[in-house]
């Protein structure tokens, strides 16, 4: 654990560093057109690629205790290439017939696109599948290298070839397909007397696949239109200054939480995956509830501090040009906390192989996000784009709770939570109560004494998980 720890905090100063330097040299307006790059990428990413990834995940470990976990990796390097060309091919139909419409050349945008879909799908991939076999030093300095790389080269770029979407991108680009050839050469070398698949999986296992992942497909595209669908309205509606704005603060809250989630995701996620791949119903439940047990409350508390430091966290964490976006950090925190709570439901319909149980769900928060952002965006403008945000992924936890409490005898951690809730309140209320300090050297200051703080509460928090998993 201290070892994942220290990695995943490296992992966030990296992250928070790389934010701060992106709205530094970018802007709003140059965000906001990186914003919409990144969003295409993940429309690609989630329907196509997320699915067979999820379809790895839950059965790396049967492979690898048969000899075969890393000689699958070709015929995924394969699959990438596919969905890359598709996806420049529909790029350049949509724009070609004015269905998309978004401040690029054409050709730049689908080389952007196809080349980060490969590099960043790859990378996360393959580097997580050291994690799940516990080949935790690798795991954790490849990840940290990887940001370091990624903040490197963008801003070196930036600042050579100019402050543009572009170069930003391709620094990202760069940064991930080197890292990701290294962890395909680390898991083969854990095995180096593994035969070599074909590039084109067996009938039957294409099969297997297709009818596993389908359901995910659709899921994950509908939460694709639930949480980076309204990037391309509020571009139609304000222009790329306010996306820039708004993504910037909500993107704030997200990548803290996200960051928060991911310590805790990658100690405690691959013993979730171990024990569901060899337990019974009620063995699958119990992991699922002991998982969730780690992950809520310490989601809850970190929302609770985001509220209560929005203001500060934006001076210190976002570039001068994007001193407005508090308001959308904090609006963000509530939509993030939910977005983690369904996740963890999501794992259950892993867990029991049905992955179609996700459909019902993940309607409910596309529609909800359709309706709701496109009624509040007009009538409150940007909060109301946040507010339908929250509202959406209400609604997707809700409907996870209701479907997968069916599957699987899942407990909530009641006791944990109202701890967590009443620390989130208190750091919250604090917050808001504290005078903000002038300049950004004593802000600095007073965000990192009560940062001890929210770690301690975090600690106590965990305390009882931390020794049981030793």
């Amino acid at each position: 654990m201290a070892l994942i720890f220290c990695g995943r905090i490296v992992q966030i100063l990296l992250t928070l560093a790389m934010m701060k330097t992106a709205t530094t040299l970018l802007g709003p307006a140059e965000f906001g057109r990186l914003a919409l790059v990144t969003s295409l990428v993940a429309l690609f990413a989630l329907s196509s690629v997320n699915p067979v990834v999820m379809y790895v995940n839950r059965r790396f470990h049967e492979w690898d205790a048969n000899g075969g976990g890393g000689r699958h990796m070709r015929s995924f390097w394969f699959y990438l290439v596919l969905v890359a060309f598709f996806a420049v091919a529909g790029l350049l139909i949509a724009i070609a017939t004015d269905a998309l419409h978004i401040d690029f050349p054409g050709p730049m945008l689908a080389f952007l696109v196809a080349g980060l879909l490969i590099a960043t799908s790859a990378n996360q991939t393959l580097v997580h599948l050291l994690n799940m076999r516990e080949d935790r030093g690798w795991y954790i300095a490849l990840t940290v290298i990887t940001l370091g790389l990624n903040l490197g080269f963008s801003a070196f770029a930036a600042l050579s070839l100019g402050a543009s979407a572009e170069v930003w991108a391709a620094g990202t680009l760069i940064a991930n397909i080197g890292i990701a050839l290294l962890a395909h050469a680390r898991l083969n070398a854990r095995a180096p007397n593994e035969s070599r698949a074909p590039l084109m999986p067996a009938r039957e296992s294409r099969a297997k696949i297709f009818a596993f992942g389908w359901p995910i497909a659709i899921a994950v595209t509908l939460t694709w239109i639930q949480t980076q669908g309204y990037r391309f309205l509020i571009e139609d509606q304000m222009g790329v200054d306010a996306l820039g704005l708004f993504v910037a603060g909500y993107g704030l809250s997200a990548g803290i939480l996200v960051a928060v989630e991911s310590v805790m995701t990658g100690y405690f996620q691959p013993r979730f995956f171990k024990r569901i791949s060899v337990g019974d119903r009620d063995e699958q439940g119990a992991a699922w509830n002991d998982y969730l047990a780690t992950l809520l409350p310490t989601a809850i508390v970190t929302a609770g501090f985001i509220v209560g430091f929005s203001g500060p966290l934006t001076r210190i964490l976002l570039g001068p040009q994007f001193s407005g976006a508090a308001a959308f950090a904090s609006i963000a925190a509530f939509a993030e906390t939910a977005r983690v709570l369904a996740s963890a439901y999501g794992l259950v319909a892993h867990a029991r192989v049905r992955t179609s149980l996700l459909l019902g769900p993940h309607v409910a928060g596309a529609v909800v996000a359709i309706v709701g952002v496109w009624t509040l965006t007009r009538a409150w403008g940007l909060e109301g784009t946040g507010w339908g945000l929250v509202a959406a992924s209400a609604a997707l936890c809700l409907s996870m709770h209701v479907v997968m409490k069916k599957q699987a005898p899942l407990r909530l951690p009641v006791k944990a939570s109202a701890l967590a809730m009443l620390a989130a309140g208190l750091f919250a209320a604090f917050g808001y109560a504290l005078p903000q300090p002038e300049g950004l050297m004593p802000t600095v200051g007073v965000v990192f004494a009560c940062g001890l703080i929210y770690l301690a509460a975090q600690y106590l928090l965990l305390r009882p998980w931390l020794r049981a998993s030793r």
